[in-house]
Parts: structure tokens; C-alpha cells; sequence
């Protein structure tokens, strides 16, 4: 227990200890592939087991597809050209496609041999000939990469491509054909955008940051469904931010029933160095600073007024991904995989994961656990309430606390021991609301078993592990059955890539939801090109 000046707590960084994790085991290089070739029409595979043949539709994801065009090389995970991928599934078949997203940051360097926008970790000064840098110096272009490369989010019957710039790309999800592009800066004025918006109640929810002379705010709106919906766009709350030209990086944000939850980490985004790095041509991760001595904020924003009606402390963390937020009985409960730090960001650089490979360097940039945040919305006014736990809710060992100057500090409780990434969860039915299970890619990196699937029962805190010798499996998703009886009832599916002995291989794997067993897959072999592993996907449904 640590020991503060008004109460005692556990520390998050005694939830998640560092271990000597090396990455011996784990083949970085998965992340870094480079393809050259498209796969334009669908391709048939071999299929082992059983698909079961009520499951129809189209497993779409998105990730870096090459990180060298011509002369140019990219140097951050986040900076790899954005490839789709396309599983579609039918009466127990599966064909397989890619196609890259034709971004005008992509013809650029098809066309060009340059980068004509920075990157997350690229600058464009970096490529090039001597006068091509030149004049990419003194270039006042500043317009953000349209590289859409993180995420797919389907809005009435059309689907986008997003990633953390305000650009959004639209295409075809039957052919993976580029379509219009979207900058979300002429709508909302907003420079920066969580990679994951919230699809609830059938809009698109999205949390970006605009700077102005009056300081940082995280703009809530709304894209709504129907015709014209970006001319529709709602503004719903504009949060300042705690340090006025200095917010924090956000990758996503929470939603309930009743609020929007932010959460401020104490990895920064400082103004004035962002727009030196834009100005002076250099990655803008480079002007990320880590606060090591500042504690996260979590801010409930009312959805109806935007205003914020609660205020939570807890200790200093590092996040990209929620997993699920509901309210139950007076709290407000937040699931998220957390790190102590955020190193990861700088780690994520290629010539890092090349070093971390092939050097065998130790490091502990991916050593996240899974944890609950319990934030009491009713606080007791009694006489030194400051020294109890305030958080009532039944089944939980999460706790608050209040300070001498009225804020609540919340101690979360740990949900999964093992590293884990990529949570999701039953998102039509759950999101938002009270939930028993979720699953994600387990990342403990120094095992037997570097990369894993993971389902996560949150109620008992037990879990259940799918593994294979040298395979990397994707985000993994949940697809319920027909009339589904249960929140498990249905099957996970999951991309897989493996080793560098078989890079030429993808496979679709079918577990059943409920044991995490096999049901079945489909194999692509000996491709033309290397398949990289992706971020994030969607299943369109098609059954009726």
C-alpha cells in the first residue's frame, strides 16, 4: 500500500508490475510487413473444420499494409500505408481480399516518391532528393494526412475509414474501392480525433480537440444517420482541458446512458511544439511529453447539457483502448487496459520493433493489464468521509476516495493479470451497459505463447485462452447467433498472421463464443505478398 497524505491506496503501478518481459518470443516483425500487390478480386481458401453456415456477411479490417513506397520509408507503426482486408463469409464459405485505401497520401508517394504530409512518427523533410526536402521545408501546407489507417466504423449503410487526424475516408465495402474523403476540420474545427468514435443508438459519436487563443478543448459532437449527415453535425460539449495549450492524447473515449466520459492522461500534447513540429517538418510524436508526476483526470460531461457534472483523480496511467463503461446503482463503472507509462508510443517506432527483434532488448512497452475504475456519482457528506471508501457497489474491490479538497480519487481493482489489448465486446447489445464478457489479444511477450485471444468473464474475474504456436491473431469479434440466449451465445472471430517462415499466410478463425474452442477456419496460402497483422476491424452483418 502507498501511503498519501489523506488515505492509503494501491498504486496502479503495484497492479502492473514490471517483469524482465523480453521479445524473444514475440516476431515484431509482423507489424512491419511490406506488400506490394493488391488482391482485387476475391480469392478462395482451404477450409479446416466447419464455418457455420448462419453466419453471413463481411469481417472487415484495417491496418498498415507497407511502410516503403519507391524511395520513401515510414518509421512508426502508426505511419504505415492503410491497407483493408476483407473476409466475407457465406453459407459456411470464405473468400479473401486487400486492397490499400488510395488517400491522397498514398498517390502522393506513388506518384511523387514523397510523403506530402507528415505522419504520426515521419516527417516529410525526412524523404526525398535534396530539393524535394527543400521545398518540403518551406512548404505552408499543413493540411493532416488523409492515411486513414486504424479503423473501420460503418454509419447508416455506408462505412469509413478513420484514423487520428480529422480526416475520414469513405469506400466501398463490397469491392474496398476508395471513395469521397471527409475533413471533419471544416465541420467541427477540430485538428485531432480519437481513432474510435462511439456508434450508439445508431450516430456517431466523437470526441476531437480544437486549439484556439482561448486554449485546449475536447469537442463532443454528433455525426447523425440520414442524408447531408456531416452538414447535420451536432456540437454537443466543449471540455477545456486541464492545462489550457497542453492537452492530453486521447485514442478513444467512453459512453453511457446518461454521459460521455473523457479521460485526461498525463501524456500531453503540448500546442506550441505540435505546431513547431508542423512548421519545422518533424514527427509529431516527437512533441509528446510524458507528465510522470501528474495524476489522470476522468471527466463525466452530462449528454444532454455537455456540461461536467463529475470531476475524478486517479493515479498518473497511459491508455489507448476502453473496453466498456456502463452505470449501475449510483456509480459510473470503466473498464480500460492501462500501462504505467507511456512508452509504448516511442516503442511503436520500426527501427525500435526492428532493434526489439533482432537484439532480443527487454522491455516492458507492452506490459498492460486490464483494469475497473468505480466512480461513486453520490458523495457523503459526513465527518471524515475523506478516510473511507465511498464506492458501494456490490461485487467490486475498486475504491474512492475523497480529498481534503473535495475531489474523488479513484483506485481501480485489476479485471485480467494478463497483458491484454484489443478488448471488445457484444457492441450492439452491451455497449454502455452493464456486460459480463469481454475479448482481446493477450500480449504476454516473453511466453511460451507470445500472442493470444483472451475471453474474459468480469463478473467471476476469470478468463479462458485460445493459443497457437506462432500465430498472431487480429482484434477479435463477437458475432451473436440468431436469437441469441446468452451474451455468449454466438462465435469470435479473428484474423490470424504468423512467423516470418509463413508471412505469405492469413487465416479467418471461427471459435465458439461460449467454450473458445475451434469451430473452424479458413486458410490463405502462399500469397504473393507478406500480410501484416492489423489494428481494428467490423463485421457487417447481411443476415435479415
Amino acid at each position: 500500500m502507498s501511503e498519501n497524505q489523506e488515505f492509503s491506496y494501491k498504486k496502479i503501478s503495484d497492479l502492473i508490475k514490471d517483469t524482465d518481459g523480453s521479445f524473444f518470443n514475440f516476431d515484431t516483425n509482423n507489424w512491419i510487413r511490406n506488400r506490394k500487390e493488391e488482391i482485387i478480386e476475391p480469392i478462395n481458401g482451404e477450409i479446416i473444420g466447419e464455418i457455420p453456415n448462419w453466419i453471413s456477411g463481411s469481417f472487415i479490417l484495417n491496418g498498415p499494409g507497407t511502410f516503403k513506397v519507391g524511395d520513401v520509408s515510414l518509421n512508426h507503426v502508426f505511419d504505415g500505408m492503410a491497407l483493408l482486408h476483407r473476409f466475407h463469409i457465406d453459407n459456411g464459405n470464405v473468400t479473401y481480399q486487400c486492397r490499400f485505401i488510395k488517400s491522397e497520401a498514398y498517390e502522393k508517394v506513388k506518384s511523387e516518391n514523397r510523403l506530402a504530409f507528415n505522419e504520426f512518427g515521419t516527417t516529410t523533410i525526412s524523404n526525398g532528393s535534396f530539393i524535394q526536402k527543400v521545398r518540403a521545408f518551406f512548404s505552408q501546407n499543413t493540411q493532416a494526412s488523409d492515411n486513414t489507417l486504424v479503423t473501420v466504423y460503418p454509419l447508416d449503410s455506408e462505412i469509413y475509414a478513420i484514423t487520428e487526424t480529422p480526416m475520414i475516408r469513405k469506400f466501398n465495402p463490397k469491392t474496398l474501392e476508395t471513395l469521397e474523403r471527409y475533413d471533419l476540420n471544416k465541420y467541427t474545427n477540430i485538428i485531432f480525433q480519437p481513432a474510435h468514435p462511439q456508434l450508439y443508438d445508431g450516430n456517431l459519436y466523437q470526441c476531437g480537440l480544437t486549439i484556439t487563443s482561448e486554449g485546449s478543448k475536447y469537442n463532443i459532437f454528433c455525426i447523425p444517420q440520414g442524408e447531408n449527415k456531416f452538414d447535420n453535425i451536432k456540437m454537443i460539449a466543449k471540455v477545456p482541458a486541464r492545462r489550457k495549450f497542453s492537452p492530453g492524447y486521447m485514442h478513444s473515449f467512453g459512453i453511457t446512458e446518461n454521459y460521455f466520459i473523457i479521460i485526461e492522461q498525463p501524456l500531453s500534447m503540448p500546442a506550441f511544439q505540435m505546431k513547431i513540429a508542423t512548421y519545422l517538418k518533424t514527427p509529431f510524436v516527437n512533441a509528446f511529453k510524458w507528465l510522470k508526476d501528474e495524476n489522470t483526470y476522468i471527466f463525466l460531461v452530462d449528454r444532454v447539457t455537455g456540461e461536467v457534472k463529475h470531476t475524478f483523480e486517479a493515479d498518473g496511467f497511459f491508455y489507448f483502448h476502453t473496453i466498456n463503461q456502463y452505470e449501475n446503482d449510483g456509480h459510473v463503472v470503466l473498464d480500460l487496459s492501462c500501462y504505467n507509462d507511456a512508452d509504448i508510443i516511442k516503442g511503436l517506432m520500426v527501427d525500435n520493433m526492428v532493434k526489439l527483434k533482432k537484439e532480443k532488448i527487454k522491455t516492458n512497452m507492452l506490459n498492460s493489464r486490464v483494469l475497473r475504475f468505480v466512480m461513486p456519482l453520490n458523495v457523503p457528506k459526513e465527518e471524515n468521509a475523506e478516510k473511507k471508501n465511498i464506492v458501494t457497489l456490490k461485487g467490486v474491490q475498486a475504491e474512492a476516495f475523497i480529498k481534503s479538497d473535495g475531489t474523488i480519487f479513484v483506485v481501480p481493482e485489476v479485471l485480467c493479470d494478463t497483458p491484454m489489448e484489443f478488448g471488445t465486446i457484444w457492441y450492439d447489445k452491451h455497449l454502455g451497459k452493464y456486460y459480463k464478457y469481454f475479448y482481446g489479444v493477450g500480449y504476454d511477450v516473453h511466453a511460451e505463447y507470445p500472442c493470444t485471444l483472451i475471453k474474459v468473464d468480469v463478473e467471476n474475474k476469470t478468463r479462458i485462452i485460445w493459443k497457437e504456436k506462432d500465430a498472431y491473431p487480429s482484434e477479435p469479434l463477437f458475432i451473436p447467433a440468431k436469437d441469441a440466449k446468452s451474451e455468449d451465445d454466438g462465435v469470435v472471430i479473428a484474423s490470424i498472421t504468423y512467423g516470418e517462415s509463413e508471412a505469405n499466410r492469413v487465416t479467418l478463425l471461427v471459435l465458439d463464443a461460449k467454450t473458445f474452442t475451434e469451430l473452424g477456419r479458413c486458410e490463405f496460402k502462399n500469397l504473393s505478398d507478406p500480410v501484416s497483422k492489423t489494428f481494428h476491424g467490423w463485421f457487417l452483418d447481411e443476415r435479415v
